[in-house]
């Protein structure tokens, strides 16, 4: 059975998900909210330094890191926070599995409400504006 192909996470303008191997130098890159240079990068991971520069064009490739030349080596530095990374995967997971597609939905669904009302979306919706806020 052929695999479906990887539509992108879409809360994430449809940047396709990070292999296991690329979400290890991404947490390597998170650490660093100013950027970490190449050479950061291959003394931090024991493999061949060509293995280690396809995965960081591959991470690349998939917008998560922006990339400036500094001498003679580059800086990475994250354009998507781990956060947000993590958020948009449960997002996709909570679609997924419970059929919502939003937070507002998702905690519908744990009161046994199938739909609700605009009145009580915009009460969930201001609740969460508050707590995300405070």
């Amino acid at each position: 059975m052929a695999r479906k192909p990887d539509e992108g996470l879409k809360w994430l303008g449809g940047r396709k998900k990070l292999s296991p191997q690329e979400r290890e130098f991404m947490e390597v890159i998170w650490e660093n909210p100013n950027g970490i240079l190449s050479e950061e990068i291959y003394a931090k991971f024991p493999i061949t330094r060509g293995t280690v520069s396809a995965i960081l064009v591959h991470i690349a490739e998939k917008n998560y890191v922006y990339i400036e030349k500094e001498g003679r080596n580059y800086r990475y530095t994250a354009t998507v926070t781990k956060r947000n990374y993590e958020k948009a995967l449960m997002k996709e997971k909570i679609e997924k599995y419970l059929g919502v597609d939003s937070i507002v939905s998702l905690v519908g669904m744990f009161c046994g409400k199938e739909e609700l009302t605009e009145t009580e979306k915009d009460e969930i919706t201001s609740l969460l504006k508050k707590l995300e806020d405070s």
